[in-house]
């Protein structure tokens, strides 16, 4: 599972922008 990999992403390009 990656999901975590691109939560961390995702929290870095907008704090969970793509939730």
């Amino acid at each position: 599972r990656t999901i975590e990999k691109f939560e961390k992403e995702a929290a870095e390009l907008g704090k969970g922008s793509f939730k």
